[in-house]
Formats: C-alpha cells, sequence, structure tokens
C-alpha cells in the first residue's frame, strides 16, 4: 500500500449530517411499525458503504418487565468476505422504545431518539467502511455489524 497518497480522509462533518439523517428518517425504536422500512435501507446503507453481502440474521427478544415479544433483525454487512485476514466494526442500531426514566411521567412510554447512542455509532461506522474498503489492502476484509435489540429490557428487570 503507498502511504504517500493517502485516500479520503473520515469526516466527522459528514457523520454528524448522518446522524440527523438517521434520527429524520430512520424510525428504530422496537416495535415501530416502520422498522421493516428502516432495516432494508439500512441493509441498502450497508451495500452503498462497500458490503459486498449483508446477512440478515433474525431473532426475537421480550421485555423483561411485560413479556411483550418483539421481533428484531440484526445485520452484517460483509466487506471482502473472502479476505484471510478479517476484523469486525460494530454498534446497535435500535433505539430505546420507552423513556422509563423520564422525570415527565406522561413521556415514559414514548421512544427516545438516541442521538448519542444508537444512532452516532451507526453513522461513525457508515462514513468509516468505504474509507477502509478504499483503503486497506485487498487480503483484509472486515465486516460491518448492527446489532439490533441492545435496548430491549429496563432497570433492574432482569438478565439480558
Amino acid at each position: 500500500m503507498d502511504r504517500s497518497a493517502p485516500g479520503p480522509a473520515f469526516s466527522g462533518e459528514r457523520a454528524l449530517a448522518r446522524v440527523g439523517e438517521l434520527l429524520a428518517d430512520y424510525p428504530r425504536a422496537l416495535g415501530d411499525p416502520a422498522r421493516g422500512a428502516t432495516i432494508e435501507r439500512l441493509a441498502g446503507d450497508l451495500r452503498a458503504a462497500g458490503a459486498e453481502t449483508v446477512e440478515r440474521l433474525e431473532h426475537t427478544g421480550a421485555d423483561p418487565w411485560t413479556g411483550r415479544s418483539f421481533a428484531m433483525t440484526t445485520l452484517l454487512g460483509h466487506v471482502r468476505p473472502d479476505a484471510p485476514r478479517r476484523f469486525v466494526l460494530a454498534s446497535h442500531f435500535d433505539t430505546r422504545p420507552w423513556a422509563e426514566s423520564d422525570p415527565d411521567a406522561q413521556r415514559r412510554e414514548r421512544p427516545i431518539p438516541g442521538a448519542n447512542d444508537g444512532t452516532s455509532g451507526v453513522a461513525v461506522l457508515l462514513e468509516l467502511a468505504p474509507l477502509l474498503a478504499a483503503q486497506l489492502p485487498s487480503r483484509v476484509g472486515f465486516t460491518v455489524i448492527l446489532f439490533d435489540g441492545e435496548e430491549l429490557g429496563r432497570p433492574g428487570g432482569g438478565d439480558l
């Protein structure tokens, strides 16, 4: 690899703009009826970021307080899946379906947008992946994992 001619640099400004896009256009709270479309868009974003294949791991989880079940989909975007050297970059994309600790009791059942949690990590990975794909040697591949279900649970609600 020629270190004298570096490729494009990571842009915090682009990542922050993507945070805004994800917050505005990608509903990700568990139980949100628009999540299916969001998962499809995230799979497309992984492909646009350089993933040759995107694997979907379907699973379910239950709220430990209510027992309500949630369908979830973890996405794995594989860049150079046959490369002999590989690594993983990961974040969760889901956001809290409820704000149980909000001081205003009337807002406790509303979802939390998750700008600095389930959103910022995804934005950074989607900005970083194409840069890595362009600059890493061909013998190095990686998988970007976008976990679903990290936000399922409540404080004191049992082991998850």
